[in-house]
């Protein structure tokens, strides 16, 4: 479990998050919605250490993140693999090296091993081996998107981390993004947190919702709970419209 306890964050004069509480059970997917600008990025990177909070902890599997060496933290951090905003593949790697980067460089496991998971870790995510030795350049948005997804997965880690999943492609890709979260989740039990501005892909992939508005948790339920929800910042988020 993840254990978010009262965390504030201040930047030069402007404070980010204001008093954040939530838990993230094991097995879950956790979605965090809100607009640009709210706060959702920021709590992202303190859930694996990239931050530390100004006050409140972060705790997973019970360990205070603040209180880990850098070492320590880590070994924390590989339990943790990340699916970045517009899938942030390197450019001058083939698909077999991105997704592989992180057994190379992280398990430091041996070529031969490495090149096995990668083709089975391509399957879990439906995409063939004929792309491993294509550049991401050769592959359309969505296949990008699956490929960034088996990076993350590639070495086990026990937590999977989706900035904005479905950013850029379009309805039919995104929702291949959105049924390989519920995939992902109910085939190798991981834990997700989605991170999405996309009603959609929250009311589908999750069990439970926050939503953070001017660093703030406004509303938090099951994505039914969140449908009928009196909040009218909440209301008009769902229904995308402007204040």
């Amino acid at each position: 479990m993840i254990e978010v306890k009262n965390i504030s964050k201040t930047f030069k004069d402007k404070k980010v998050l204001k008093n954040i509480s939530f838990n993230i059970p094991d097995g879950s997917t956790f979605t965090i919605i809100g607009g640009s600008g709210q706060g959702k990025s920021v709590i992202i990177k303190h859930l694996f250490g990239y931050l530390m909070p100004d006050t409140g902890k972060v705790l997973v599997d019970g360990i205070d993140l603040s209180k880990l060496s850098k070492n320590e933290l880590f070994e924390i951090q590989k339990n943790f693999g990340i699916v970045f905003q517009g899938a942030a593949l390197f450019d001058s790697l083939t698909v077999e090296e991105n997704v592989g980067f992180g057994l190379k460089w992280i398990k430091n496991m041996d070529e031969v091993s490495i090149k096995k998971i990668v083709k089975e870790t391509l399957e879990k995510v439906n995409l063939s081996d004929n792309i491993l030795k294509q550049k991401p350049s050769e592959l359309s948005g969505g296949m990008k998107k699956r490929v960034a997804v088996a990076r993350a997965i590639c070495y086990n880690p026990k937590y999977i981390l989706y900035d904005e999943p479905t950013t850029g492609l379009d309805p039919l890709n995104s929702d291949v993004i959105n049924n390989l979260i519920l995939h992902l989740q109910k085939t190798i039990n991981i834990t997700s947190i989605v991170v999405t501005h996309d009603m959609k892909t929250a009311s589908k992939v999750s069990n439970n919702i926050v939503m953070l508005n001017n660093g703030e948790i406004i509303e938090r339920g099951s994505p039914e709970n969140f449908m009928k929800t009196d909040n009218e910042i909440v209301k008009r988020f769902i229904r995308g419209e402007a204040d």
